[in-house]
């Protein structure tokens, strides 16, 4: 439960914002402008360490869309930029029926933004808050739709890099789950090699393969997804992450050391 500084309201999820909060003006108002032509902003749905994720209206064709917009802190850094960019062309190779569609992707004064599928629904990771541990038969039906969007990623030599709960949001109608952000994928190995070097660590620790926590960027393939997918199998039937440790950085090593 998270309580608006602005208005007071209170919103089950933590990573939702009011609209009446005004400390989000600074950049929706001149994002607001950038687009207006082609898109109408509604809400901000949450923040990430890329950017702002909009829901918005695609005006050309009616239909609502989500919009990272390169946070304001991002702008004008050449490596955020390019990392930005490298998600929307990773997502227009992929087509899957978990897998977040691209639909546009662009840059007006200075703002770089796409626009994506909205998915009407609420992350896993908050499914398992509200809800605690699932059904086993509930956990393997998400393990295996991730597991098959995950393998159409890898015949495109896309590792997805940060696989969690956090990042599967689940369909309010269906029940699907669908994969998100894939800012941190590796698209191909010579754009990857410069853009990460070895010895950087990125991704979320509880559910990072050992080769991951430990800065190794050339041993990391497919099967640091598969260990991610298996660490957030066994969040969903137990309610507890595999490995636990005083701070962040220490979170995976244990297994490591097995």
């Amino acid at each position: 439960m998270k309580e608006c500084p602005a208005c007071g309201r209170c919103f089950d999820r933590s990573d939702e914002v009011c609209p009446d909060d005004r400390s989000e003006l600074s950049l929706t108002l001149p994002v607001e402008r950038v687009l207006e032509d082609r898109y109408r902003l509604e809400r901000v749905l949450g923040r990430g360490g890329m950017g702002i994720v909009y829901k918005a209206r695609q005006k050309t064709l009616d239909r609502l869309v989500a919009i990272k917009v390169l946070a304001g802190e991002r702008r004008n850094d050449p490596q955020f930029e390019a990392r930005f960019s490298r998600e929307a062309r990773t997502l227009a190779k992929l087509s899957h029926p978990n897998i977040v569609a691209a639909i546009d992707v662009g840059e007006s004064e200075g703002f770089y933004y796409f626009a994506m599928e909205f998915v009407d629904g609420e992350s896993l990771k908050d499914v398992l808050i509200r809800d605690g541990k699932l059904p086993e038969k509930r956990a393997l039906e998400i393990t295996r739709a991730m597991a098959s969007a995950l393998e159409h990623a890898h015949e495109q030599n896309i590792v997805h890099r940060d696989i969690k709960p956090g990042n599967i949001m689940i369909e309010g109608s269906s029940g699907d789950p669908v994969i998100l952000d894939f800012g941190l994928a590796r698209a191909d190995e010579g754009e990857f090699q410069t853009l990460t070097r070895t010895g950087d660590v990125f991704g979320t620790p509880a559910y990072m393969s050992p080769e991951q926590v430990l800065g190794e960027a050339r041993r990391i393939d497919r099967r640091s997804d598969i260990y991610s997918l298996g660490a957030t199998l066994y969040e969903c039937l137990t309610a507890r992450r595999p490995f636990e440790a005083p701070t962040q950085a220490s979170t995976s090593y244990p297994s490591c050391s097995q």
